[in-house]
């Protein structure tokens, strides 16, 4: 009995998955069909805190299949979730987003492919509670050898229980995530740890973004820049303006639109008209 792995990037800390692509190859004995399957990485977060799904494939026919998961292996997956006081929210990411990663897989017989998933980008939760959680992969399974589609369960169902606001939590994610968007020389898993990263939308994240935004790669720069327009804070808009006023021709544009989202939620007129300057000034 032997396996094979082509692992594409992992990083697992403290049993939390922030980026994860593997196609494992195996040679036992396989049952008939394909299968795809979500799961929440953690079933218990707290409030803020990142969410990771797990997406899996399997292959176990005898033929090889493929099948599309859109525009940065993302757009074709889409996420029902239903919050405890009833309420129904449904989201699937735009496939007309730019550039990015090509979603066509394929899968020979005996595979199975993994990915890691950020709900974040599709929901953020508003409240602590139990979310009822209804994954699907939109786009058929299709097999390779001759084009038929395939018929394939493509939604999970799973929970996911917020708990109440833990700030030592939150902060030790933030730090984890920091030094994987910081330290791995991998530039696709800090891009994505940068990006779960700027979906804690907590003052606890603005010094790890900040650190991010002044150290990091140019994608997690970005990410980061994006995260700290999100914190409707006054801190997050100085750290934003310091890094203005030295930035990147390419990444001036992002922290200008992030100051401007931002500048909606304060209330301090001084800061106000100072990022008004500032926007003005950097036209």
């Amino acid at each position: 009995m032997q396996s094979t792995k082509q692992i594409l990037g992992s990083v697992i800390m403290a049993g939390l998955i922030f980026f994860r692509m593997e196609i494992e190859s195996s040679s036992r004995p396989l049952p008939s069909g394909a299968k795809v399957t979500f799961e929440a990485v953690r079933s218990t977060v707290s409030f803020k805190e990142p969410i990771f799904v797990q997406l899996t494939v399997k292959n176990q026919l005898a033929a090889p299949i493929s099948f599309d998961l859109g525009l940065n292996r993302k757009s074709n997956i889409r996420f029902s979730i239903m919050d405890e006081s009833g309420r129904s929210f449904e989201s699937q990411k735009s496939s007309d987003q730019g550039f990015g990663r090509i979603g066509r897989i394929t899968l020979q017989a005996g595979q199975t492919y993994t990915q890691s998933l950020l709900l974040n980008e599709w929901y953020q939760p508003q409240n602590i509670g139990l979310l009822t959680v209804n994954a699907s992969l939109v786009s058929p399974i299709v097999g390779s050898s001759q084009g038929e589609l395939l018929d394939v369960e493509r939604t999970s169902k799973f929970e996911v229980m917020i708990t109440a606001r833990n700030p030592k939590s939150l902060s030790e994610t933030c730090e984890r995530l920091r030094t994987i968007a910081l330290g791995t020389n991998n530039a696709a898993e800090e891009m994505e740890a940068s990006l779960a990263l700027s979906f804690v939308i907590d003052p606890v994240a603005i010094p790890f973004l900040s650190e991010v935004l002044d150290k990091g790669a140019f994608s997690a720069q970005q990410n980061a820049a994006i995260g700290l327009g999100r914190i409707a804070d006054p801190s997050s808009a100085e750290v934003l303006l310091k890094k203005l006023d030295d930035a990147d021709p390419d990444l001036a544009p992002v922290i200008r639109s992030s100051l401007a989202a931002l500048k909606a939620s304060l209330t301090d007129r001084a800061l106000i008209a100072k990022i008004d300057q500032a926007l003005g000034r950097s036209k």
